[in-house]
């Protein structure tokens, strides 16, 4: 069986499989409603309670205070 495209793309970047946590959850339900789509609100959740840098074109995600590169 051969793995998905995606994670050859990735093969040699530092990148890693983020698991989401209860701590995650709860950071995603005290967020402000800047940004509706429940799925970036996970990445702002995880990057709040991880210390990462949201990677986006995306400047809603400013308004959440995160760090954004793209």
């Amino acid at each position: 069986m051969h793995p998905p495209p995606v994670v050859h793309r990735t093969e040699g970047l530092q990148t890693l499989k983020l698991p989401m946590t209860l701590d995650d959850a709860d950071e995603q339900q005290r967020l402000p409603l800047h940004h509706r789509d429940p799925f970036d609100q996970l990445l702002v959740a995880q990057a709040k309670t991880n210390g990462l840098v949201v990677v986006s074109i995306d400047q809603a995600f400013d308004l959440y205070g995160v760090p954004r590169i793209w």
